[in-house]
């Protein structure tokens, strides 16, 4: 649709968007934080891949899944807003998000995806939901700044390697 687009700074999507395909936006490297319309569902693979000016995203209620590698090297993404509705996040959705600090998942997430938020070297604290039963293998890999941690109960697989190279734990 637009990857490659090096000059697109912004863009009014329409109300009426249900879904962002795959590599939509990728490489849009002057991209500003997108503003998503209510409507929307799905965020497909690769989507905002390498849109290093994105600092912030707003999801939706309407969001059910962000596909794979959506916002893998958005370096200056330094916030997530998760609303309820979102259940699914796929692998590498927000890897190497530099500038991330802190995460609260939504409750109505029950898994996280293979190397979901690795590489965010700067993040230093995790929010789980009471509702997440899997967190994919190095999920938080290299996150050298996380901390501390609260599991839920509701944990049901915990995948391999998830918190390797997180010197702070």
């Amino acid at each position: 649709m637009f990857d490659g687009c090096s000059s697109l700074v912004s863009l009014n999507l329409p109300n009426s968007l249900r879904k962002i395909e795959d590599y939509a936006f990728a490489d849009c490297s002057q991209l500003e934080s997108p503003i998503f319309p209510t409507s929307l569902e799905h965020i497909g693979k690769e989507a905002y891949r390498n849109c290093s000016k994105i600092e912030s995203v707003v999801c939706p209620e309407s969001l059910t899944f962000i596909g794979d590698d959506a916002f893998i090297n958005c370096e200056k993404l330094s916030s997530i807003t998760f609303n309820e509705g979102l259940t699914e996040m796929g692998w590498s959705v927000f890897a190497n998000c530099i500038s991330l600090e802190s995460v609260e998942l939504p409750n109505t997430l029950t898994s996280l995806g293979e190397r979901v938020f690795n590489d965010c070297v700067n993040l230093k604290s995790v929010v789980f939901p009471n509702s997440i039963t899997s967190i994919g293998n190095g999920a938080f890999w290299h996150c050298i700044k996380l901390r501390s941690l609260n599991f839920p109960s509701t944990l049901e697989y915990l995948g391999e390697g998830t918190f390797s190279r997180c010197d702070s734990l």
